[in-house]
């Protein structure tokens, strides 16, 4: 028996490990093969720009809270209990460390610089890994374009992208990429018709469940409640279920060894103190009273905000048409896809708008389903316009009279349409991305165009004359009809803002390090006098560095000193700094001294501290 035969034998003995691979190969030809342009367009226009400027602009809120975490962690090597900003001895238990673990490993490799963009990195990737699977989702419900229109719906959608969002280094882009990778592959579980496949669905679709759940555990919850939900409601699902419940069981089996270890080391680290911290403040005084009162809201919150930012963002009108297509069919026809979307956004949001403590950013895993319900309604809309203009094209010439027709009829006018409606459509594509679009020749303007409604109508009229024009240039041109009726300003708007300059903080404490490098502590570091601990976090984690971060009682001789005697910056609260304004041995002396005002305290920087403040005033744009 030669080789190529006992290859075969062995190969044959092994069907999993065949089918998968088989499976896993073709899978990814044929679709980079019939999908490849549209995925080049979502890779390049919604993509890419969630990496461009991440390091322009100082970490904002609780971003500085896991970053932080994640920068004790690097320096300390204690990789199993990040730490609470800003003590590095303080334990930060309110959330798993999968998301500490995934920012700091590529720095302490030195993969990835130590800096903002290197933080925010992996926000970005799983943005981008989540548009992606939200491609794939559309692509499957309403075809390519209506998964290309789903992620532009998605990244127009502002506070998603820039308020603890996709862009910063938070728990949320982990989260949407879990919840779409998760979803994805439970849909595509429900249809694979090989063992192989199904199998590799269920577990990917578990370990989507991990990432949710080590980062931001109770938000993950919602995950299997809504897959549950869906196999509930479809019967096949239920029979399927019931035939390969083993794979879920294994792949339940698979997340719970590897959730379950961390929980069980800090259970014996800290004991009753760990599940107080990790539940009842971080979980049931957030759900029934609240931590801070500003983020307590109405029961309809979700949903008031959910519309004043798609008004905001103009994709009301067509998110509000996909889900009224997606429940009417789905009603009809018990279709399962548009059941679970129904299912994606409205049970968890339900659920959540029982609590009393609500942010906007506990929402983002839950606004996909809507971006898709954009997607299929735009996706219709360009097959009944590619249609109309079709039916418009092939009747037209009934209207004209005789000489009219044997003129258009000629090669060089039907060749010359074909030019107008090329030119025609890249003018009207460009003003789409662009703007206003001029071009100008040795200073003379030879074409200005400011809105593509202007040359659109060319387009259409070209085509409707044209002989030539067949399927493919029937939807090209229905293409350009709907991207005119898509929110492409607020698509600018969204690039515009990704390379705007913002970091007063960081430009302060350059500044400062810079003016006392001949003045440092026994640590190497400049010494700044801080009063009271209890800083914003953004303060914390920019300055700390600048000295010794523990809390001093209030003392005005302290303060005197550190401002007049040994001239060092001090930060003192606002209500402090009034104080010390109004007492009588003050008054006139504060005048001297600079103060900028930091996140909701104040550094005063005397002597030659003083010019930091125009470093801080110049990208200080709050």
């Amino acid at each position: 028996m030669g080789l190529k035969e006992i290859g075969r034998q062995r190969w044959s003995r092994a069907p999993f490990v065949r089918d998968t691979l088989s499976v896993t190969r073709n899978s990814i030809v044929t679709r980079m093969s019939r999908d490849g342009l549209w995925l080049v367009l979502v890779g390049v226009l919604f993509c890419l720009p969630l990496f461009v400027g991440l390091g322009r602009t100082d970490l904002q809120s609780d971003e500085a809270i896991y970053s932080f975490g994640a920068d004790v962690m690097v320096a300390a090597g204690d990789w199993l209990t990040p730490k609470s900003c800003p003590w590095e001895n303080v334990a930060f238990l309110e959330k798993p460390p999968l998301k500490f673990w995934i920012v700091a490993a590529p720095i302490q490799l030195g993969l990835l610089p130590d800096n903002e963009f290197g933080l925010r990195f992996w926000d970005a990737a799983f943005g981008s890994a989540a548009f992606l699977y939200l491609f794939a989702i559309g692509r499957r419900i309403g075809g390519s374009i209506c998964g290309v229109i789903a992620v532009l719906m998605l990244f127009v959608h502002r506070p998603l992208l820039f308020e603890h969002g996709l862009r910063s280094n938070n728990m949320e882009a982990s989260l949407v990429l879990a919840y779409c990778g998760g979803i994805y592959h439970f849909q595509k579980w429900r249809t694979s018709s090989e063992d192989a496949r199904g199998r590799l669905h269920v577990f990917a679709a578990s370990l989507y469940f991990v990432l949710a759940f080590m980062t931001k555990f109770v938000a993950a919850l919602f995950l299997p409640v809504i897959i549950a939900a869906a196999l509930v409601l479809n019967r096949n699902d239920r029979s399927r279920l019931a035939q390969r419940w083993r794979v879920w069981f294994a792949a339940a089996a698979l997340a719970g060894l590897l959730i379950v270890p961390w929980f069980a080391y800090q259970h014996l680290r800290f004991g009753l103190l760990f599940w107080e911290s990790l539940f009842g403040a971080a979980v049931y005084e957030r759900f029934t009273s609240y931590l801070d009162p500003t983020h307590v809201q109405p029961w309809h919150f979700y949903f008031s905000t959910i519309w004043s930012e798609l008004t905001a963002s103009q994709t009301l009108l067509w998110t509000l048409g996909g889900l009224g297509l997606i429940f009417w069919r789905t009603m009809r026809t018990g279709w399962s896809e548009g059941a679970t979307i129904l299912l994606w956004f409205g049970l968890p949001l339900g659920l959540i708008s029982l609590g009393t403590s609500k942010l906007y950013h506990y929402a983002y895993p839950f606004l996909p389903p809507l971006a898709l319900a954009a997607g299929y309604l735009a996706s219709l809309a360009v097959g009944a316009f590619s249609t109309v203009l079709s039916w418009l094209n092939g009747r037209m010439d009934r209207f004209l009279p005789r000489a009219a027709r044997d003129a258009l009829g000629l090669p060089a006018v039907q060749g010359l349409l074909l030019v107008i409606i090329a030119a025609s459509g890249l003018i009207v594509a460009a003003t789409l991305v662009l703007g206003p679009v001029k071009v100008a020749l040795w200073g003379e303007v030879l074409l200005r165009a400011s809105s593509p409604y202007r040359v659109l109508p060319i387009v259409v009229l070209a085509f409707i004359f044209c002989r030539r024009a067949g399927g493919p240039l029937a939807m090209m041109v229905a293409l350009l009809i709907l991207a005119a009726m898509l929110p492409t300003s607020a698509y600018r708007r969204d690039l515009s803002q990704v390379t705007v300059e913002r970091h007063p903080l960081r430009s302060l404490r350059d500044c400062v390090r810079q003016v006392s490098a001949s003045n440092v502590d026994a640590a190497g570091r400049p010494p700044v006098y801080v009063e009271d601990g209890n800083v914003s976090h953004p303060a914390a984690f920019y300055l700390r560095t600048l000295g010794r971060w523990s809390p001093e009682s209030p003392s005005d001789s302290n303060v005197y000193m550190s401002l007049y005697l040994k001239p060092r910056p001090v930060l003192l609260t606002a209500s402090r700094f009034h104080a010390l304004e109004s007492a009588g041995t003050a008054r006139g002396r504060l005048a001297e001294v600079l103060a900028v005002p930091v996140m909701g305290e104040l550094m005063l920087l005397p002597g030659p501290y003083g010019r930091c403040a125009i470093d801080y005033a110049r990208t200080a744009r709050w």
